[in-house]
């Protein structure tokens, strides 16, 4: 889904990237990214410490991409998902 959502975004502003690699987990972005290995199109917030990081703002409509979150309607939801949605709640989301 975010690789289809940046695709769309560099399609409508009509600029071709090339991908030489990819990373699947967002932990090895930030690594690559703080290494100077790779440009990264990533939330200020998942950056606890910015340190070698430069941010750089997206100019007009920034790619979007929505998750969902679907719980059981016949139970209680459980400690572990009550504590989920309360972090995607603080950060904007649920």
């Amino acid at each position: 889904g975010v690789r289809m959502a940046n695709d769309r975004a560099f399609a409508a502003a009509g600029v071709t990237r090339r991908v030489a690699y990819e990373v699947a987990d967002t932990g090895s972005v930030i690594g690559f990214v703080r290494h100077g290995l790779a440009v990264g199109l990533l939330p200020r917030s998942f950056f606890e410490d910015a340190t070698g990081v430069v941010f750089v703002p997206i100019r007009g409509r920034a790619p979007q991409f929505v998750t969902a979150i679907a719980t059981p309607s016949n139970r209680r939801a459980t400690a572990a998902t009550r504590a989920l949605l309360q972090v995607l709640r603080r950060h904007g989301g649920a």
